[in-house]
């Protein structure tokens, strides 16, 4: 075991932060919180410390194990971190084989950049004019001139110069590099990783040469190069050690032939070692060849179109096809291949939109190409199959609403059916199905999806967390500014029972994407039991009679293939009243909504009739009435219920007769 491995196993890092950095830790799930103590936040949680020996700071990107936290919190090199941090163990460096030989490899490369230089006066004009580096890059990096060519010096993740390499100017190859050593492997070695990761947000950028990092760096992004002809597993692994899930990773393959056959195994790879990263590609300019041309020409890097990277390579495929029959054989041989259900969508769009086909008939064909008989047949279920289906309906027993009312009529609701909720704007439906969701989540420990195609996430929220606190919407801000402790365990109730989608911008088919992508990566822990859509006015695809009539009826079928209750909430129509009954017919759009719907839940407020005295108004404030218009099942009482809103704590709370 090294040195390094020997100070982490004795050294317990949040200890260590909290006595060393006097830093304040709260406990969380796998791990601790804190302030961090580096750069000085103010943010009482930018910090994570894992309980596996590991930190990261969200605000300044400092990450790593307690050496590396030494060194950024004290501004030292890392070995100087690792030589205290061995005094603090009594350990004798001197005697340590494995360290004296690191710390060999270091010094010489040390040695050999202090030359390089030294000499830069031989190459500045060729960095400067032909590259188009300032002094200021030119000094970051501690290139120099070395025997015909540039030296460029190879940092580890911690600083350290551990090889070197050379561009030459007038032998092949144009690149040379060390060999091994006890500090660089070059099948795992990412230059530029030490200043990159101090400038990633939400992306890193991957291109393939040295001087295209360094043209990245110059202009201020996060770039690391790889060494070699193209991307190795080895170097993935690096760099998703390093990166927060939620990072993209975008590749810059050079703009040529060589370039872009490179790209369809390194997709393979990404698949391989982390398939829930989002990698994605750049296209880059017709007039450059690679990020350095980009310099030169003052082209922004960030502002290039990019493409998930499975779109990328069908592209590139498919533009290597001479026959329309080769370009729908590499399509239906690729798509199985695509882990996400929407990028397979957007890319059958793509195809249909370059092949001039209609959408809906392509993925059609795509859909069942392959299939045969046998595949076919299987899909169908004898009487005993049946039966088991209708066992395994009884064995649950269906869930209630947990609204007793509502209850008393229809005793439960059952996995596949859906829900419509009507009513007019400002009704309260919102409201109600809020309620409704989270009665499903904390009563029948049900996992739920929330689609506010209409609200901001972070209203909705507002709604969810003064409802399971039980305040006022006005009193929210001021819980959540404190990070009070019932917000906190409020979002800790939900944190793995609920997602929530926002923004109008979905179709049907989108949302069950969604939901099919939710379930096979597990995102809450098993699978999706209930999933509410406000509202289907909202969703995209819904803006004409046919499209509506066809989103409507995809519902019992999404129902049934995701084996979820479906709660979709619509409009009524503009001539329904606010105050009066209202009826099923009233729902907006089509009567296939209805039609597709086992229940139909219509809500109204009696206190907007105009015809009621200031008492009668003053009486029926917050009250909300809801009838059960529909039951497939049959309804087994009465089916009109009563809720009255508490402003105080926003609870809606059954208005018993």
């Amino acid at each position: 075991m090294d040195i390094a491995s020997i100070i982490m196993q004795k050294i317990d890092l949040a200890e260590f932060i909290r006595t060393y950095a006097k830093a304040d830790l709260t406990r969380v799930s796998n791990g601790w919180r804190c302030k961090c103590p580096i750069h000085g936040s103010d943010n009482q949680s930018s910090m994570y410390i894992s309980d596996t020996g590991l930190y990261c700071c969200y605000s300044c990107n400092s990450a790593g194990n307690v050496i590396n936290f030494l060194s950024d919190f004290e501004h030292i090199s890392y070995t100087a971190a690792l030589e205290r941090l061995a005094a603090y163990l009594n350990i004798n460096l001197k005697d340590d084989e494995s360290y004296q030989k690191c710390k060999s490899v270091e010094q010489t490369m040390t040695s050999k950049k202090e030359y390089g230089i030294k000499n830069l006066h031989k190459v500045e004009e060729y960095l400067k004019q032909k590259r188009g580096f300032t002094d200021e890059t030119i000094n970051a990096f501690g290139l120099g001139g070395v025997d015909g060519g540039v030296c460029i010096p190879l940092h580890d993740a911690n600083g350290r110069c551990v090889a070197m390499a050379k561009r030459q100017f007038d032998k092949k190859p144009k690149y040379i590099n060390s060999y091994n050593n006890e500090l660089y492997d070059k099948s795992a070695f990412l230059f530029n990783l030490d200043k990159a990761f101090k400038l990633i947000n939400d992306r890193i950028y991957v291109v393939e040469g040295y001087m295209d990092a360094i043209s990245g760096y110059q202009m201020g992004l996060p770039v690391v190069a790889y060494c070699g002809n193209e991307l190795h597993r080895d170097q993935i692994k690096t760099l998703t050690r390093y990166l927060k899930k939620d990072v993209t990773i975008i590749l810059v393959p050079d703009n040529d032939e060589e370039g872009m056959k490179r790209v369809p195994r390194v997709r393979d790879y990404f698949n391989a070692i982390c398939p829930d990263r989002q990698v994605r590609v750049a296209l880059v300019p017709d007039s450059c060849k690679d990020m350095n041309d980009m310099l030169l020409e003052g082209i922004d890097p960030s502002k290039l179109e990019t493409l998930h990277i499975d779109r990328y390579v069908v592209d590139y495929l498919v533009g290597k096809c001479s026959t329309e029959e080769e370009k729908y054989h590499v399509v239906e041989e690729y798509l199985p291949t695509v882990r996400s259900g929407l990028i397979r969508l957007d890319i059958i769009k793509e195809m249909a939109k370059k092949w001039d086909k209609d959408y809906e008939t392509l993925k059609e064909y795509f859909d069942t190409v392959g299939k045969d008989s046998d595949d076919i047949l299987a899909e169908a279920s004898d009487v005993t199959g049946c039966i088991n289906d209708l066992k395994s309906i009884y064995r649950t027993g269906g869930f209630p609403t947990h609204f007793q009312q509502i209850d008393n009529c229809i005793r439960r609701v059952e996995k596949k059916q859906v829900i419509v909720v009507g009513a007019t704007a400002g009704t309260g439906k919102t409201d109600f199905a809020i309620e409704f969701m989270l009665r499903a989540i904390c009563q029948n420990n049900m996992r739920a999806i929330f689609f506010s195609l209409e609200m901001p996430k972070g209203k909705l929220i507002e709604r969810v967390v003064a409802k399971l606190i039980g305040c006022s919407i006005g009193e929210v801000e001021g819980y959540v500014a404190s990070d009070d402790m019932m917000v906190n365990k409020a979002i800790a109730k939900l944190q793995e029972r609920m997602l929530v989608f926002d923004g109008n911008h979905l179709s049907i088919d989108d949302i069950n994407e969604r939901i099919k992508l939710v379930n096979s990566k597990n995102v809450l822990g098993g699978p999706v039991d209930i999933v509410f859509v406000d509202y289907f006015g909202y969703m995209q695809g819904t803006s004409t009679f046919e499209d509506a009539s066809t989103a409507a009826k995809k519902m019992k079928g999404m129902a049934k293939d995701n084996n979820i209750i479906f709660v979709m909430l619509s409009q009524l129509n503009r001539g329904a009243s606010t105050y009066d009954e209202p009826t099923m017919s009233q729902l907006k759009s089509t009567g296939d909504l209805e039609a597709s719907a086992d229940y139909v839940f219509l809500l109204w407020r009696p206190a907007r009739d105009p015809n009621l005295d200031i008492g009668e108004k003053e009486e029926l404030a917050n009250i909300t009435r809801l009838k059960i218009d529909k039951a497939r099942d049959g309804m087994y009482g009465p089916n009109l219920a009563e809720f009255r809103y508490d402003k105080e704590t926003s609870r809606l709370e059954e208005n018993y007769a």
